[in-house]
């Protein structure tokens, strides 16, 4: 497979799901800021299936790509379930830090001030403020959001990926005579 190809799939790919996961979040928080808890718990769940559904479908569609005398191995199912969950997690991490610093900056400083009354009969008072400072800062700072939600999507992708790749698996036919140019989308769906 041309890695031009790989590479823009995998854009096209976690791109669709970091939208897909933001909205899901976006609708999770707001039921749960309404007291709709158990509503919230059931759309969490909706979003990891709906991601596992995604990443299934996304490794198939470049599964089909790849050159039949070649194949699609594990490892290049995996390589793009990372890939795409790069890009998912620099999507997921823009939502993040759009939220927290403009649209529920209250709520996310009353989190951090409800962890700090737990903390602070056991901390002294001056580590207390740099606790406050350093949870703060990783709260609404948009790079440490973008690298833990792209680090926790890797997370997540490649334990979603053992499982999803293992069923998106093509074996090399070295008897098919196909050149590899017929088995890659034709010139226009790539400039889609």
């Amino acid at each position: 497979m041309d890695k031009k190809l790989f590479w823009f799939e995998a854009l096209k790919g976690g791109t669709l799901i970091g939208l897909v996961r933001s909205a899901f979040a976006l609708l999770q928080q707001s039921l749960q800021s309404a007291d709709h808890s158990q509503a919230a718990s059931i759309i969490g769940i909706l979003s990891v299936v709906t991601m596992v559904l995604l990443v299934y479908a996304l490794c198939r569609k470049v599964a089909s790509y790849a050159d039949p005398t070649q194949g699609f191995s594990y490892g290049k199912g995996m390589s793009f379930v990372f890939a795409m969950m790069i890009f998912t997690g620099v999507i997921t991490g823009l939502y993040s830090a759009i939220v927290n610093n403009f649209f529920m900056s209250d709520l996310i400083y009353d989190q951090i001030n409800e962890a700090m009354a737990i903390y602070e009969g056991s901390f002294p008072d001056e580590h207390i403020d740099i606790m406050y400072n350093f949870m703060t800062k990783s709260m609404t700072n948009p790079f440490v959001l973008i690298a833990t939600n792209t680090f926790a999507n890797l997370l997540l992708g490649g334990f979603i990926g053992l499982f999803v790749c293992s069923l998106t698996i093509r074996r090399p036919d070295i008897f098919d005579a196909t050149p590899a140019e017929e088995s890659k989308p034709a010139d226009n769906e790539n400039n889609e």
